[in-house]
């Protein structure tokens, strides 16, 4: 059976927000998040399960501080490693026009130093919002690619947008366009909070809400991006809209992704939330329960991430409107 540890992470500073957790080469844990009303970007360490978190590290830097004070209102933030080994920021900045602006920035140092200038990845016309973690897909002809899920919140429409040459170059992915565009005449119905997966038989699957439905729903892509159909309505999970979630497609032993997918959202139970992460087998409808939380809480989470580490393990974060980001890690394959 399963076991997991569980720590809570107490955030340095205040009005904490948006958090992103990444394993380090060397195995460390890596935690960065949004404080201070949305004007810093702070980082944590943990150099192994048995050692505290950190935050006297040379990432958290006066200039890098100074760096920051030009833009305005950060509100979503996600670290990965590109192509080749370098660690990348991403982060949303709102603009003069009140737009969300999407950044990229390198560090060739595991965040030490940065480069001087980040580079703006969002066209003037669109206002991208960051939602989960981008991918970078492992195998097929298409293998090194970056897609990062975002919700273009001029439009209300949820898509990808990807780069083939490490981030130098971007395009679009058709929107996720609803079945019906028109609710009751009136509203027009969107689709938000993506989370982009790739399959194991080289198509992609993008989860989202759509603002008429009370379930999230999948949808796959078999050519790229350029169309999507909708594969199925999670209904039976009963994740809470009023909450994040995120999922993941695990890898197996030897680094392959497997059949199976993982996603961690909340539940209402008796006006009360519970954190709860889902399996699910490709070619099968059915979900299984792999984990939850035995505590509830009075609110779902505000912000939600799944993570699994290079031994094969599993880590389940969540944040709720506090200052603290509750972590369970398995310890146990």
């Amino acid at each position: 059976m399963d076991e997991f540890l569980f720590e809570k992470i107490e955030l340095k500073g205040s009005n904490c927000e948006s958090f992103n957790f990444i394993e380090f080469p060397h195995g460390e844990w890596f935690l960065t998040y949004i404080t201070d009303k949305n004007k810093k970007i702070r980082f944590m360490e943990k150099k192994s399960d048995k050692d505290a978190w950190t935050d006297e590290i040379s990432q958290n830097s006066k200039d890098f501080d100074q760096f920051f004070n030009k833009y305005s209102q950060i509100s979503a933030i996600s670290l990965f490693f590109d192509n080749k080994g370098d660690l990348v920021l991403i982060f949303n900045s709102l603009n003069s026009e009140n737009l969300l602006d999407l950044f990229l920035l390198s560090s060739y140092n595991y965040g030490k130093s940065w480069e001087h200038k980040p580079k703006l990845i969002s066209h003037d016309f669109s206002s991208w919002k960051l939602h989960s973690n981008p991918i970078l897909l492992s195998k097929g002809i298409k293998a090194g690619n970056i897609l990062i899920p975002v919700e273009n919140e001029l439009v209300k429409r949820s898509l990808v947008i990807i780069s083939d040459d490490n981030g130098k170059n971007w395009h679009l992915s058709l929107y996720i366009e609803p079945d019906e565009e028109f609710e009751d005449g009136k509203e027009i119905l969107g689709s938000y909070s993506p989370v982009i997966l790739e399959e194991k038989n080289d198509n992609l699957r993008l989860l989202c809400w759509i603002s008429n439905q009370k379930s999230i729903t999948s949808y796959i892509s078999s050519d790229f991006g350029s169309t999507w159909y909708e594969s199925d309505r999670f209904s039976l999970l009963n994740i809470d809209k009023k909450g994040d979630f995120d999922a993941t497609r695990l890898k197996d032993d030897d680094g392959t992704f497997s059949d199976k997918i993982i996603i961690l959202g909340s539940q209402k139970i008796n006006n009360k939330y519970q954190i709860t992460a889902w399996i699910l087998e490709d070619n099968s409808s059915e979900f299984n329960i792999f984990w939850k939380d035995d505590k509830v809480y009075p609110s779902p989470p505000k912000y939600c991430q799944i993570y699994q580490d290079t031994k094969g393990l599993k880590h389940f974060l969540y944040k709720f409107k506090d200052d603290i980001v509750h972590h369970f890690w398995q310890t146990d394959k």
